[in-house]
């Protein structure tokens, strides 16, 4: 398990980066799947602007805020979604300003399609549902 986290990490991106890989592959006509359809395009443009506007208007309760700040060993948080994904377009945004809130917090982005064996990992009933947020205490180096 350790090996696969690893792997997939070694291919991890911020989510800084991950918000301009996203409108980058738009800007080419492309979605960040590995099969390309006019639908997961669409989808990718929608939730684009999703996150866009989320990432200007979230607020976090200040219940949470102090919660996250209480946070004193450092944390791993892996994300894996695609830019396609409707529920990541409304949950990344919150993730990115938690994780902002803790210097301790590492907040890192992986492809699911790029990452089989990562996913594979963390099924849901079976199935590759996303987005997953998988926190870890190890260091991974």
């Amino acid at each position: 398990m350790k090996t696969t986290i690893n792997n997939s990490l070694s291919k991890s991106i911020s989510y800084i980066q991950y918000r301009e890989l996203v409108a980058n592959l738009l800007a080419e006509g492309k979605s960040t799947s590995v099969e390309d359809s006019d639908a997961l395009v669409d989808y990718s443009k929608l939730n684009n602007s999703r996150m866009k506007r989320l990432d200007k208007t979230v607020k976090i309760p200040a219940d949470a805020i102090k919660k996250i700040k209480t946070l004193t060993k450092p944390v791993n948080w892996i994300v894996i979604t695609e830019g396609w994904c409707g529920d990541a377009a409304q949950n990344l945004p919150v993730v990115n300003k938690l994780a902002e809130l803790n210097d301790n917090i590492n907040l890192r982005i992986v492809l699911r399609d790029e990452n089989p064996e990562l996913m594979q990992l963390f099924l849901t009933n079976g199935g590759m549902s996303i987005p997953k947020l998988i926190q870890t205490n190890e260091n991974l180096d």
